[in-house]
């Protein structure tokens, strides 16, 4: 007897795919493909992006007019280890850098930029180092970017927020302090004040004061003063004064607070 007679055959069935499967199959293949040719693409495009981001740093001797002007890049300001003020950046728009006429100007200028989310994007920032020394004026001024700083004091003192937001860790204002918030957030500590100005939208201020300060509230505006509601008694603000208006934002102001 043959050996083929010995052996039993066994024919292998073979299903037909559905045309359902067949476009799920399809459909894997090709989001397999595309996910490939992204990464690579990424990868290409994030090398060229990151060749593309800007660094700068420049020391300046101290000048009392200081302008911090940002629009969506966070600010650190700290103290300066010497009598210079040191700034540097690392930002994906330029920033500018320059003195005029007697004024430090440290500018965002603003630009239209596809921003890709790339890991140097955690280092963008701009760092700025103060002696400890006041100013004559002092403007600090963000759009949607946060603010960082410092013990900071000055004769003139104008803090502006758009949608970001400004941490101000202690401010001496000896002159005319004016704080302007949009939709933004403010938080500072004053343990110097001799008048100004608070106009916020629809933002929220926390303001401690180291000791009392006269405040006059503006009809419609929602504050609190020591934790109690205020309201307008129909005062006009005088020159020693914080006045107060908020239509739609929230103000929390605390006196006597000691750090």
């Amino acid at each position: 007897m043959k050996l083929k007679d010995h052996i039993r055959f066994r024919h292998i069935r073979v299903q037909k795919l559905t045309a359902i499967q067949v476009l799920i199959r399809i459909f894997f293949l090709c989001g397999a493909i595309c996910l490939i040719a992204m990464l690579m693409f990424a990868l290409i495009i994030d090398k060229d992006y990151r060749s593309n981001v800007k660094h700068g740093s420049g020391s300046f001797p101290f000048t009392q007019y200081l302008t911090v002007e940002t629009t969506d890049i966070p600010v650190y300001i700290t103290r300066s280890s010497d009598e210079l003020i040191h700034v540097s950046y690392v930002s994906d728009t330029e920033v500018d850098i320059y003195e005029d006429s007697g004024r430090l100007i440290v500018e965002q200028v603003p630009s239209l930029v596809i921003t890709l989310f790339t890991r140097e994007q955690f280092s963008y920032r701009i760092e700025i180092q103060l002696p400890d020394k006041p100013f004559s004026s002092l403007n600090l001024y963000t759009a949607s970017s946060d603010l960082h700083c410092c013990a900071v004091s000055g004769y003139m003192v104008n803090i502006k927020c758009k949608s970001g937001s400004a941490d101000i860790e202690r401010l001496s204002c000896s002159g005319t302090l004016g704080i302007d918030c949009d939709s933004g957030k403010i938080n500072m500590y004053i343990d110097e004040f001799s008048g100004g100005s608070l106009v916020n939208s629809t933002g929220t201020v926390d303001i401690d004061f180291a000791k009392d300060a006269d405040t006059v509230i503006s009809q419609g505006t929602r504050c609190y003063i020591n934790g109690l509601a205020a309201m307008s008694d129909g005062r006009a603000a005088e020159d020693d004064d914080l006045a107060v208006t908020s239509p739609s934002g929230r103000v929390r102001i605390n006196t006597n607070v000691k750090r």
